[in-house]
């Protein structure tokens, strides 16, 4: 992958988050599925190249330079798609699968497996139904096209199929909320159990000393700052939606309400972050703690307010006694009334749930792969609860989800701004670079030094550091009250939904066990959809990439049966990576 924020490239790997502007590229022998939201997906057969463009609530858009790609449109979707091409944009009419193939020579070959699309190149629009193939030859001027009968499906349409059905029909989909994103992911790897008054819950088989959000690593994102990538195979769902909590000493994942109209909100993690121990002073080397020796974590559970670090808090910085943090009544108020399954309360005197903390050196924190450790009683009792972002500057590190290279000059055309899109619609700005955030988070913890390095918490806002201190780009900083946080209109798609008022800003009592609830049947779309999720294939889908379709033309000029001229259907643009815009997306990320 390359990100759209730095131009750093890397290993893609499992769960990794991607926004708008960042790129994927698949090698020899490999497939990869990204999960745009919860019913928009793009998988690429080897040897592809694509740019995720826009990605808002409304609209995706993605540009593919070379390669095969299929783009499903699943059951319930409440996005625009278009799919670009160097000479052709593609825009899915309704629900099926669309495969999309750029060659060597710059044709490109559209089939429309299940569905409707309208198919507009320079020189005008055509729909093209199910079953057909129309071929695009040329570019500008020189665009001509021609519809045929597609062939038979192959098996990269048959593994696009079945990828659909689990993703759409397992059973953690109908035990989940239908706009979550990964819960598909969770059958193979655990079992579902009901619990009175909180409905369907989720075990991870698991070993007896494990914990939730300690296998894996800490990646810098965009809007969204520091973002847990679990290394986990499941690892999507659980920790970016829900809560954790202990039952019958086991953790289990609750997943929230289930039925509609509860939209949930995806987040980088739900955890509350703890400093522990002294360490190098933030006045003397910002982002190594700001003053503690380690960084820990604990999931928040169902009865816990959750303390966002992210979006305008990112330059808030506040500290109190770890005995203090369950009586703040600040952020996003409780998914679940009353407290039967608070872990921020019962952290301090349950040594099962202590176990569950989840500490790095603050100099570690961000930089590759967790090697975690737990804390002791007398050492967690004399931490501090961070009541607001965490206290580390993001470094070149904390880019990375993989320490694998990325495999060389995957990029090497595109970032040399060779390449063009024909578009219908011009994509969206890029996000903030990473010097410009990383310089913002350093200058905010410059400013709250004196805060984090007192002894006895922040003295401003009770411990609270819910003053925005910078909202999304381009709009006003939030408002706080008291027990209810309604986060900043924004151009932001989710991971975090905040283009619209919380709904978990008021205590939500689930259905018992055996309610009634509402599957993961579509339905209208309100909100920005899920997060995005790059994800690759089981290592046993490896297959010679499919013949491009050959028109049996020269290449100088269309051949008899294509079709030229009428109106302009789009705009010539795009431009290479390095001149176009690219969205300020939310990353989702999918897997590997």
């Amino acid at each position: 992958m390359l990100r759209g924020d730095s131009g750093d490239s890397s290993a893609a790997t499992l769960n990794l988050p991607l926004v708008a502007g960042d790129q994927v590229s698949t090698g020899g022998g490999s497939r990869a599925e990204l999960q745009l939201d919860f019913a928009d997906v793009i998988r690429l057969d080897e040897h592809a190249d694509v740019t995720l463009a826009t990605l808002l609530q409304n609209r995706i858009q993605v540009q593919l330079s070379q390669g095969l790609a299929t783009f499903s449109v699943l059951r319930g979707s409440e996005a625009d798609v278009e799919i670009d091409t160097p000479n052709v944009s593609v825009h899915p009419t309704r629900e099926g699968r669309y495969r999309v193939q750029v060659d060597p020579s710059g044709d490109t070959f559209i089939v429309v497996r299940e569905g409707q699309a309208q198919v507009s190149t320079p020189q005008g629009s055509t729909t093209v139904n199910k079953g057909e193939l129309i071929t695009v030859h040329g570019t500008g001027d020189d665009t001509a096209y021609q519809t045929s009968r597609a062939s038979a499906n192959d098996s990269w349409d048959d593994w696009n199929r079945d990828r659909d059905n689990i993703i759409q029909n397992a059973d953690g989909v109908r035990r989940t909320n239908p706009y979550y994103t990964g819960a598909g992911d969770l059958d193979p790897y655990g079992s579902w159990s009901d619990v009175p008054d909180y409905g369907p819950v989720w075990i991870p088989r698991v070993a007896v000393d494990w914990a939730p959000y300690r296998a894996g690593r800490w990646v810098w994102e965009p809007f969204y700052g520091w973002t847990w990538v679990s290394s986990e195979a499941w690892g999507w769902a659980p920790y970016h939606y829900g809560r954790w909590f202990l039952y019958s000493g086991s953790w289990a994942w609750w997943p929230g309400p289930v039925g509609r109209p509860y939209r949930p909100l995806w987040a980088p993690a739900y955890v509350s972050f703890f400093g522990f121990g002294a360490g190098v002073g933030v006045n003397v080397g910002f982002g190594f703690g700001g003053g503690f020796g380690s960084i820990g974590w604990l999931p928040i559970g169902p009865c816990d307010y959750f303390h966002p670090w992210y979006g305008g808090f990112r330059g808030g910085y506040a500290v109190v006694g770890v005995g203090s943090v369950y009586g703040l009544r600040g952020g996003f108020t409780p998914l679940h009334a009353g407290d039967r399954f608070s872990n921020l309360r019962d952290v301090s005197f349950n040594d099962r749930l202590r176990s569950g903390v989840s500490t790095v050196g603050a100099d570690r924190f961000g930089r590759g792969s967790v090697q975690a450790r737990e804390v002791s009683g007398e050492e967690f009792r004399g931490g501090r609860a961070l009541t607001g972002n965490v206290p580390v500057v993001p470094s070149r590190d904390s880019l990375r989800a993989s320490d694998s290279p990325a495999r060389s000059g995957a990029f090497s055309a595109r970032a040399a701004g060779s390449q063009r899109f024909f578009t219908r619609n011009a994509p969206a700005a890029r996000p903030q670079s990473f010097n410009e955030q990383a310089a913002g988070v350093r200058q905010s913890l410059a400013r709250s030094a004196g805060t984090l390095n007192s002894s006895g918490g922040n003295a401003a806002a009770g411990g609270r550091s819910f003053a925005p201190n910078g909202a999304a780009p381009g709009k006003s900083a939030a408002t706080r009250s008291q027990g209810s946080y309604r986060p900043p209109s924004t151009s932001y798609r989710e991971p975090l939904n905040l283009n619209r008022p919380i709904v978990n800003d008021r205590s939500y009592s689930a259905p018992a066990a055996g309610g009634n609830r509402t599957e993961n049947n579509g339905g209208s779309r309100s909100g920005p959809a899920p997060s995005y999720r790059s994800t690759s294939p089981a290592p046993s889908y490896r297959t010679t990439p499919t013949p491009s379709y050959n028109p049996g033309t020269s290449r100088s000029a269309p051949a008899p049966g294509y079709r030229g001229g009428g109106n302009s259907g789009g705009t010539s643009g795009g431009g290479s990576r390095g001149s176009s815009g690219h969205s300020s997306g939310g990353r989702g990320g999918r897997r590997h």
